[in-house]
């Protein structure tokens, strides 16, 4: 009875997970081919069955729109509430999820720009001191605060100066 009940368990996830993998498929085709696809349409494909996955698969291939996918004639049973808060809560899951990797990646991309043009801040300012000796306040922040573009001028000039001046003519 257990073995039987196991045997039964694992084929009925092997079917979700099946069911979701086809249900991933369909949404992809469908983004890649109309855009961004409305919450609705998203819930619609997720809770399908297998068979009807499988025939807007073969739709969408030749779909000019989404209502060649979704015929009206085929149109949903209207959602319960029930149904509508677990689509939003869903997405706006979904939604969380995304925009807190977005923050993330912007952070470290902004943190590493930040990096990168402090060291090469540094790698000037020791440019400058070995040539030209130590340097006033009022030039090391002239170079802290320049953009990537400027220290860079700025680094190539310190190989040919002869003053601290040569190095900041603009």
């Amino acid at each position: 009875m257990l073995t039987e009940n196991i045997n039964r368990w694992t084929r009925e996830i092997r079917e979700e997970g099946r069911q979701e993998g086809e249900a991933q498929v369909v949404l992809r085709l469908l983004q890649l081919k109309f855009g961004r696809l409305e919450p609705e349409t998203v819930y619609r494909v997720r809770s399908a069955d297998p068979d009807r996955l499988l025939k807007w698969g073969e739709r969408v291939l030749t779909a000019q729109s989404l209502q060649d996918v979704f015929p009206p004639h085929e149109e949903p049973a209207t959602l319960t509430l029930e149904e509508m808060e677990t689509m939003l809560a869903e997405n706006i899951d979904r939604w969380n999820r995304e925009l807190l990797e977005k923050g993330r990646q912007k952070g470290r991309q902004e943190g590493r720009q930040q990096g990168r043009q402090e060291g090469e801040a540094r790698l000037v300012l020791r440019q400058l001191q070995l040539k030209f000796g130590p340097l006033e306040p009022a030039i090391e922040d002239r170079v802290r605060s320049a953009d990537p573009d400027r220290l860079l001028e700025l680094g190539e000039r310190v190989l040919t100066a002869q003053s601290l001046q040569d190095v900041f003519r603009d």
